[in-house]
């Protein structure tokens, strides 16, 4: 178990972030949610997921023997290791273009400048995770009419651990990639529907810590499981596109409740948003490496790894396009 101390020193991080102070207050719904973490914030594989999980139910065993938990709450028992399919292994879940622009359709019909087209349109045009959305301060954010240029909005995404709101990566002091800490350009298209969400919908709150919060809720910052229920609740095409391609009806479907939006199995967490976006950018819009990387907070190693679901005639017709149109 000790070899695996990275993750332990994973584990305490996390707890420490949620204030977590006895071990033995810990259920399933508390191990679900660490596993979302170890998904979404750190872009963990299913095998490593596992591996984590496996290291977690040795040192909780250890934990029951000693008496440090009691043995009670059979804590090791919910550990068990998630079960993950093929498609899981291959990380490889997306929305397709089309599906976006639906959702986008839709959120400015039925719900404009509310949560949800706020979120949604931030993790699609931005490509970031969900921490950082969540992490955002409205001062983070500078519309095009205050910005000097006028020609798009900024955000500024900023490592602050010591008030709840990590990023990442952090912030090593440098512009490089691996550096959480980043300026990104918002187009007026999406500034329009940050600047509507902040005059007419976003609440006028605090967080714990007295920081205002951008994406709000009427106790403050929205919390990350709550962000990623509405974006599980939204990506139901039942709700985007009013039609269920399993086939299920609403009245009978189990998954059109609140609670069990993401077991449906067409809905997705936020992570896949962030891996459609980096590959729209790459493929659709001939985005180079370099600069994705830049914007999207992922080195360019990883970029071709594990985002790019480009095809080599895809990646060949982008360098004759840039080649012939010099």
């Amino acid at each position: 178990m000790w070899n695996n101390k990275g993750h332990l020193n994973v584990f305490t991080e996390w707890c420490e972030n949620r204030g977590v102070t006895d071990l033995g207050d810990l259920d399933g719904t508390d191990f679900l949610e660490y596993q979302f973490y170890l998904e979404d914030e750190r872009e963990a594989r299913p095998t490593t997921v596992g591996n984590h999980f496996n290291t977690l139910r040795t040192f909780f065993k250890f934990l029951e023997r000693y008496n440090y938990v009691p043995q009670e709450n059979h804590v090791a028992t919910q550990l068990q290791a998630p079960e993950f399919g093929k498609g899981d292994e291959a990380r490889d879940t997306m929305l397709e273009p089309e599906e976006v622009a639906e959702i986008l359709d839709y959120l400015d019909t039925f719900e404009y400048a509310q949560d949800r087209h706020v979120l949604f349109a931030l993790l699609w045009h931005t490509g970031a995770r969900v921490g950082a959305v969540r992490a955002l301060d409205l001062e983070d954010y500078t519309s095009p009419d205050e910005n000097p240029d006028g020609e798009y909005g900024l955000i500024e995404f900023h490592h602050r651990p010591e008030s709840d709101t990590p990023l990442k990566n952090g912030n090593d002091g440098s512009t490089h990639p691996d550096c959480g800490e980043r300026e990104v350009f918002v187009t007026k298209e999406y500034a329009t529907v940050i600047d509507d969400y902040i005059r007419i919908n976003r609440k006028d709150v605090l967080d714990d810590h007295g920081r205002k919060p951008l994406i709000t809720t009427r106790n403050g910052r929205a919390g990350i499981n709550t962000l990623r229920v509405k974006i599980y609740t939204l990506t139901r095409p039942c709700v985007y596109r009013g039609s269920c391609p399993e086939g299920e009806e609403p009245e009978s479907c189990p998954f059109t409740s609140y609670k069990r939006a993401s077991e449906c199995p067409a809905s997705v967490s936020p992570h896949p948003i962030r891996r459609s976006a980096i590959t729209y950018h790459l493929k659709e819009e001939g985005w180079r490496y370099e600069d994705a990387s830049e914007r999207f907070n992922v080195s360019v190693e990883v970029l071709k790894r594990h985002y790019d679901q480009t095809r080599k005639r895809d990646r060949r017709r982008n360098r004759a396009d840039r080649y012939l149109n010099r």
